[in-house]
């Protein structure tokens, strides 16, 4: 019984030796099973392979660390990569079919993805461990042309061209933000010649409070700059206009007023007809204000019948035939809001109708004047001195401003100079979808096994079929 015993147990072991045997056997099977397999891994691996161009980028301008452009708008990565720049990079490709092939479809070539540091991934994730969201914008990207590995662009032009959109954006960012004029050189051109010397003082004196405006918000911006070409400060250009304004503008603004000068007399006397029209019209607007004003005033004074001294500090008595209207009155009711807002309402409106009266009465004796004045009595050496004073300040106001664009160009060039870094020039490779050592190694683990399994499945067969 012991023997029996024992016989099963031996029979139910794995006999190591008779597996290497037929392995062994089958050891051609197996070299086949495996080589096939690594041939079509590496095949595979090659077939999906691209050829791989990139340079590492980086934006450096006020704003990018909010995503925004100097002037405020939205910055996004694919406008490094739009269409109008890619088709202008296309130029860079000196080959007409392969630049005609490029244009077709350029987004099927250049890609552009964030770099993102290794410290910044390992934050990442810890916050989103902690169910955290951690907002990083970048200010670096990959610029990328990629093909496939039969595709016909070369080494030398994949560069070209991504060097190529790295300057058309460089450009298009100098053309939008640097290149603009800060002032407008050509606002004032032909306007003296075809406008009325009153029109064209004032608009000269709009004209240096607008520049002079623009100019502030340039210093704010740049400080005390001063080019080192020329020596000039935005702070100096806008003291050059300020002395413009005080001196030579009101110097010829006050000759055109007392001499009343006009290119069309009849033009001007309808202008002044017209102003004192609106004058007249505003003046009993507010005279009607302040009469309506006081009416309600004294129907809420008989309503309300409260001891108040107003000025004599007697107690009124019945209807009061007339309130003297001054503040002091204004700070005594200042606890009654509807007496208070009524007499604030008449005090304002006669104040503003007697300033209108005194618009009024200037501007008759102005009008009595220019009627009166005879233009060919007129002096022709003022004309002309005014003229002539008009254009020199015109040619001075221009001059002025085509310094400040010059300026203001400087400085921004200077201070985008690296407005687009190239911190890795770009490199040409070749790019698998798998790491090729992975692939060998996972392929040759995997079919060896299968193989060796086919192997012993087949001895396992071929046993069977001989007992039988």
């Amino acid at each position: 019984m012991g023997d029996s015993e024992d016989k099963e147990y031996y029979d139910d072991e794995v006999d190591l030796g008779e597996i290497i045997s037929a392995l062994s056997r089958r050891k051609w099977l197996i070299l086949g099973i495996v080589g096939i397999s690594l041939v079509l891994a590496i095949g595979w691996n090659i077939l999906k392979s691209r050829d791989l161009t990139e340079a590492l980028i980086q934006l450096n301008f006020s704003g990018m660390e909010k995503h925004k452009y100097p002037d405020g708008s939205q910055f996004d990565m694919y406008d490094i990569i739009a269409p109008d720049i890619t088709n202008r990079a296309a130029s860079a490709i000196t080959d007409a079919k392969h630049r005609e092939i490029f244009t077709s479809n350029p987004r099927g070539f250049i890609s552009i993805d964030p770099f993102i540091p290794f410290e910044v991934k390992a934050k990442m994730k810890k916050m989103e461990r902690e169910h955290k969201t951690y907002i990083y914008l970048p200010n670096q990207f990959y610029l990328r042309f990629i093909q496939p590995r039969s595709g016909v662009f070369t080494p030398e032009e994949r560069k070209q061209v991504l060097l190529a959109i790295i300057n058309v954006y460089r450009d298009d960012f100098m053309d939008r933000f640097v290149n603009q004029p800060l002032l407008d050189v050509n606002f004032l051109k032909g306007f003296v010649s075809s406008h009325d010397y009153e029109d064209v003082y004032r608009t000269m004196d709009n004209c240096v409070k607008t520049y002079v405006g623009f100019l502030n918000a340039r210093i704010k911006d740049a400080g005390h700059y001063r080019s080192p070409t020329t020596n000039e400060s935005f702070v100096d250009i806008k003291a050059s206009l300020e002395a413009v304004e005080n001196t030579d503008l009101k110097e010829v603004g006050s000759i055109i007023g007392i001499s009343h000068l006009t290119r069309n007399r009849a033009n001007l006397i309808k202008q002044y007809q017209y102003r004192l029209k609106e004058i007249r019209k505003d003046k009993e607007k507010k005279e009607k204000e302040a009469t309506i004003a006081r009416q309600l005033l004294q129907e809420v004074w008989q309503k309300s019948r409260r001891n108040m001294s107003i000025a004599s500090g007697t107690r009124p008595e019945g209807n009061v035939p007339g309130i003297m209207l001054n503040s002091d009155i204004l700070e005594k009711l200042s606890d009654r809001d509807n007496v208070a807002l009524l007499l604030k309402k008449a005090l304002d409106a006669e104040i503003e109708a007697k300033s209108l009266g005194v618009d009024e009465t200037y501007l008759e004796k102005d009008l009595a004047a220019v009627m009166a004045d005879k233009p060919e009595g007129k002096d022709k050496g003022t004309y002309d001195w005014v003229e002539k004073r008009l254009n020199t300040i015109q040619a001075r106001l221009q001059e002025l401003a085509k310094d400040a664009n010059e300026l203001n160009q400087e400085y921004l060039r200077n201070k985008f100079s690296s407005v687009v870094q190239i911190l890795e020039y770009p490199r040409s490779s070749v790019t698998y979808p798998r790491n090729p050592r992975l692939v060998i190694a996972l392929s040759l683990v995997l079919s060896l096994m299968f193989a060796i399994f086919i192997a012993l499945f087949l001895e396992y067969l071929a046993g069977r079929k001989k007992e039988s």
